[in-house]
This record gives structure tokens, C-alpha cells and sequence, in this order.
């Protein structure tokens, strides 16, 4: 597993610090102390043990919760413990509102999380990696997933993305080769580059009418995907995204391009 990742940034208001650590080291000393007092004491994942640290140089008070498998501060999912590291299901208490970047990344015994819905965003590459992670349901409350969210997650099958999320980001589902049917929420208008490229057993894709935009190598390399309805509100797609799916079969505003025509389907939603 990659040496931890510890990032801050503000984000809405909240201090976001994430990473899936080989070690606690880099995490604050409160959060290693409440962690390692809840699992002496036998704790569920549900108990916590609170602490309190005033910053001057940051200019900000952060709050640590300690669970049994995940560190929590400012309501956002740091990252987990050692105990985690090792769970092969988690989940996430109701009141944490982000999953911080890397918060998961590469922890491959996790098979199942459960995401409550008091979150709205989850983190760049806070699942990457996770190659035992299955189904994932990502709930009505989450407005933005970051880029690479869920990238290289193998053995994902079960997908259910979030009404709310207006955007697909770039490789958010990049080389889950084991996922096999996607539906598109109305309320995503853009898919970002690279969004589900190399998704080799994705044969069943609903694109909702509310996308506008396809980025360029969006579903490349999908070699699995075979017919697929272009809503009529797309007005822009980059080239290159549906190259290598030879055996694909589009259809826009009534007309319907196999690989060997693709480019005109191309032609046909960006007018020209």
C-alpha cells in the first residue's frame, strides 16, 4: 500500500484532511490517543471518544471522533484506522457531511460502505484502489464526487449514483472492469474526460437527458458496450470518446451509428 497521503485544503468551511495511512503518524496526536483508547476498550463502530484543539497558526478549532474503524474531524472522513484498514464493511456515521480526499484509498479488504445521507461530497480518490469494493450506493445528498473517486475499484458491480450530482469528473470510475450496467442521472450535464474509460464489462449504459457535454475518452476502451441511446440535448462530444468500442451501436435523434461510423455520429451532436 502507497505511504499515506495527509492533505489540507478549506473546503466550505471545514478543514479537510485525508489520506488511507500505512501508520497514524501524521494525524493529529488527539485523534491517535481517542483511537487507540476506543479499541482498548472494546468499542463499537458506533462510540466515539471526542477531543478538542485550538490551532493559532491555522486559525481554526478542530473537533476528532474516534471510531472503531474511521477518524472523523470537522465532520469530514479522515481516514481509517488500523482496525478499518483490515474491515471488509464500514460505515460511515450519519453527521459526516464530506469523505475526504484519499480517505479510503487502497483499502482492499473493504468490500461494502455505507455512505449516510447528511454527506454531499466525497473526495478525490477517496476509494481508489479498493479493488475488493463491490457495490457502492452513493446517496441523494451527494453533489459532487471528485475526480478518480472510485478509479480502479475491480471488483465494483453494483452502482447507483446520486440524483443530485450535476457533473461526472474526470476518471471518477476509470478501469472498474467489472462493472456491467450504469444508469446516468437526469441531473448530471456534463461527463468529464476519462469518466468510465476502460470499463471493460459495461454493456448497459442510460444516459440521462439532462447531459449536455461528453469529455473526450469518456467510455474508451469499454469493449463490452453495445447499444446506446445520445439524448438529443447533447450538443457537445469530444473525439475519442467511444473509441475501442467496436461493438457499440449509438443513436441520435433517430439515427444510428455503428463503430465504423462513429466519427459521423461525432459530427451529427457537435454540428459539423
Amino acid at each position: 500500500m502507497k505511504r499515506a497521503k495527509i492533505l489540507s485544503a478549506i473546503l466550505a468551511g471545514t478543514l479537510l484532511l485525508a489520506g488511507c495511512n500505512e501508520n497514524t503518524e501524521n494525524v493529529p496526536q488527539d485523534s491517535q490517543q481517542s483511537s487507540s483508547s476506543s479499541q482498548s476498550e472494546g468499542s463499537s463502530s458506533s462510540s466515539k471518544a471526542d477531543s478538542t484543539n485550538e490551532d493559532n497558526s491555522s486559525g481554526s478549532i478542530t473537533k476528532v471522533e474516534s471510531t472503531e474503524y474511521l477518524i472523523v474531524q470537522n465532520k469530514v472522513a479522515v481516514v481509517v484506522t488500523e482496525n478499518g484498514k483490515e474491515a471488509s464493511e464500514i460505515e460511515i456515521p450519519y453527521g459526516v457531511t464530506s469523505i475526504g480526499e484519499y480517505a479510503f484509498q487502497e483499502c482492499i479488504n473493504l468490500t461494502s460502505v455505507s455512505i449516510p445521507d447528511s454527506t454531499t461530497s466525497i473526495g478525490v480518490e477517496s476509494f481508489v484502489g479498493c479493488t475488493s469494493l463491490s457495490s457502492v450506493n452513493i446517496p441523494n445528498s451527494v453533489k459532487f464526487i471528485g475526480g478518480r473517486a472510485f478509479a480502479d475499484c475491480t471488483s465494483l458491480t453494483n452502482l447507483t449514483i446520486s440524483n443530485s450530482v450535476t457533473e461526472i469528473s474526470p476518471n471518477t470510475f476509470n478501469n472498474c472492469t467489472s462493472l456491467t450496467s450504469v444508469t446516468i442521472p437526469d441531473s448530471v450535464d456534463y461527463i468529464g474526460t476519462g469518466a468510465f474509460m476502460d470499463c471493460t464489462s459495461l454493456s448497459n449504459l442510460t444516459i440521462g437527458n439532462g447531459v449536455t457535454e461528453i469529455s473526450d475518452h469518456a467510455f474508451q476502451g469499454c469493449t463490452s458496450l453495445t447499444n446506446v441511446i445520445i439524448p438529443d440535448n447533447v450538443t457537445l462530444i469530444w473525439w475519442y470518446t467511444f473509441d475501442g468500442c467496436e461493438k457499440i451501436s449509438a443513436t441520435y435523434k433517430g439515427n444510428t451509428y455503428d463503430y465504423a461510423h462513429i466519427g459521423d455520429l461525432y459530427k451529427a451532436i457537435n454540428g459539423n
